[in-house]
């Protein structure tokens, strides 16, 4: 991962990040995006956290500028949150503007979050294909094929998180 600039969004990204701390596998530069309501605290070793209530209130343009310009970038961010998602739409118009080489790696809700969580997730993806932003999607639904029935949620989403970083690393190899 020190070769790719981080960028975590919301709850889902921030959870990547923190996987990737405690293995000591995370990049040099990691950006955190957080909903200020939904995600007071702030995780104390991440030096780029952008908290605000919407994602209207970011600055996308400083967010960009913080990255290291030799280095791609890696979005993770969950699909099914309104903040998430129009963050991380705004993000690939400022990332594109800037001929800044992107990746996203969107992560959709569990079944029961319902319809408009899921049909969130799909337009998210959708828009981000169509503007040829490289994606892939993961979904929280999958915990429960990769965890015993008797694991924890946190037991789930590290799972998930190492699905994720397997993923991404056996992609570049």
């Amino acid at each position: 991962m020190q070769s790719r600039n981080l960028i975590g969004i919301g709850k889902a990204g921030l959870s990547f990040v923190e996987f990737l701390m405690a293995r000591g596998a995370e990049p040099k530069n990691c950006t955190v995006l957080l909903n200020e309501k939904k995600s007071p605290e702030r995780p104390e070793n991440i030096h780029n956290i952008f908290c605000t209530k919407s994602s209207a209130e970011l600055d996308y343009k400083k967010i960009v500028k913080k990255q290291d310009i030799q280095k791609p970038c890696l979005v993770v961010f969950g699909g099914a949150g309104k903040f998430s998602g129009k963050t991380a739409l705004e993000l690939s118009k400022v990332l594109k503007l800037r001929d800044k080489e992107s990746e996203f790696i969107l992560i959709g809700p569990f079944k029961f979050e319902g319809e408009k969580a899921k049909d969130r997730a799909n337009n998210i993806l959708t828009k981000l294909r169509e503007e040829q932003v490289i994606s892939h999607y993961f979904s929280n639904q999958d915990i429960f094929s990769l965890i015993s029935p008797n694991a924890s949620f946190e037991e789930g989403f590290a799972k998930i998180n190492a699905e994720i970083f397997w993923f991404y690393k056996n992609l570049r190899k």
